[in-house]
C-alpha cells in the first residue's frame, strides 16, 4: 500500500486512489504548486468514492521533497517512517530551533540588545515583584538542586513558545524550515528587547540571593539540605525524628518525603504520626505545633542515624 500511495502521489494523477484491501479511497486537493492535501474515505462495502460518506483530512504531501506530513490515523501504516513529521512534532522541533537561534543571536551578552533599561511600566512592576518576592525562593530551590554547590554564572536561556500552526505557517515551515526559523527568531529578538533584558536582570537577582544564602550559615536551607541528603541514603516512607521544644525532647515517626521538601520556615505537623501530633500539640499548643528544621536534633531509620544536628 505504501508504494502504491507514493507512486500515485508522485505521478500527479488527479483521480482518487482506491486501496482495495483496506477499503479506503484517497483523494488529493492541490493547495499550490508545492503541496497537496490528502483526504480519505473509508468504505467497508464498496471500494470507490461514495456520495454518502464523508472525506476526512489525513495528511499533506510535499511535492518538493516527496514526503508525507501530518499524517492522521487513516494512514497509520506510515507512522514509523513519518511520525517525526506530524504537525505537533514539527512545532516542537521549530520551537527548539528558534530558541537556539535566539540564544546564539544574544550570545549571552546583554550588550547585544538595543535597550539598556526597562521602560514598560507593567514589565518593570513584574521585575520588581520578582526581585522582591520570587528571586529568594528561586535561589533556595537552586541551592537544593545544586546540593549547596556554588552556582555558575547566569546564562541566558530563551523561553520562546510557538503558537499553534496556521495553514500558512505550517506549509511555510515544511517548505523551508531554516528560512522560517530565521524569520521567527529575528522577529522575536526585535519585538522582545525589554523582555530579554528583564531575563538578564532576573538572573542577576537570583544569583545575588544565592550568594546571600551561601554567606548566611544560619539560614535554615542549609539544615534542610543536610536533612534531605540524609533521607536520600535510605528507602523509607517514615523516619524517626528526635527534636527539642524548649527543654523537652520529643521523639516520633514522620513522613520521610515531607522532609525532602523546602518547608521555608517550618515542617508541618501533619507529617507526624498520631502520637507525634499529640506530643507536638502538648508541647507547643493547638494550632502552633509546626516545627523548625533547626529544632530537629536527630533523624534515624531503623538503627541508623541519617541526620544529626
Amino acid at each position: 500500500m505504501q508504494n502504491a500511495l507514493l507512486e500515485w502521489l508522485e505521478s500527479g494523477d488527479p483521480a482518487p486512489l482506491k486501496i482495495d484491501k483496506e477499503h479506503r479511497v484517497v483523494v488529493r486537493i492541490p493547495v499550490d504548486q508545492n503541496f497537496d492535501y490528502l483526504f480519505c474515505q473509508w468504505n467497508y462495502n464498496r471500494n470507490k468514492v461514495q456520495r454518502s460518506n464523508k472525506f476526512e483530512y489525513t495528511g499533506i504531501y510535499c511535492k518538493k521533497d516527496k514526503k508525507l506530513y501530518d499524517l492522521q490515523h487513516r494512514l497509520s501504516e506510515f507512522d514509523d517512517k513519518y511520525m517525526e513529521l506530524r504537525a505537533e512534532t514539527l512545532r516542537e522541533q521549530m520551537q527548539g530551533l528558534v530558541q537556539r537561534l535566539i540564544e546564539e543571536t544574544i550570545n549571552n551578552d546583554r550588550k547585544n540588545l538595543k535597550v539598556k533599561e526597562i521602560n514598560d511600566s507593567q514589565r518593570l512592576k513584574n521585575l520588581e515583584y520578582y526581585i522582591q518576592y520570587q528571586a529568594y525562593k528561586d535561589a533556595r530551590e537552586l541551592y537544593l538542586k545544586l546540593d549547596g554547590e556554588t552556582a555558575e554564572a547566569y546564562r541566558y536561556k530563551n523561553q520562546f513558545r510557538a503558537d499553534a500552526w496556521s495553514e500558512e505557517t505550517l506549509l511555510d515551515y515544511i517548505l523551508d524550515p531554516m528560512l522560517y526559523v530565521t524569520m521567527v527568531a529575528a522577529m522575536y529578538v526585535e519585538n522582545n528587547q525589554e523582555n530579554i533584558l528583564s531575563d538578564f536582570l532576573r538572573g542577576d537577582a537570583l544569583l545575588a540571593e544565592y550568594a546571600k544564602i551561601l554567606a548566611t550559615p544560619e539560614n535554615n536551607i542549609h539544615t534542610i539540605l543536610k536533612i534531605r541528603k540524609g533521607i536520600s541514603t535510605v528507602s523509607a516512607k517514615q523516619v524517626t525524628i528526635t527534636m527539642m521544644v524548649g527543654e523537652k525532647e520529643l521523639t516520633f515517626k514522620y513522613d520521610a518525603a515531607r522532609l525532602t521538601w523546602d518547608c521555608e520556615n517550618k515542617f508541618s505537623s501533619y507529617g507526624a504520626d498520631r502520637d507525634g501530633r499529640d506530643q507536638l500539640e502538648e508541647a507547643m499548643g493547638r494550632g502552633c505545633n509546626d516545627f523548625c528544621p533547626k529544632s530537629i536534633v536527630r533523624i534515624t531509620y531503623g538503627r541508623n542515624t541519617i541526620y544529626e544536628a
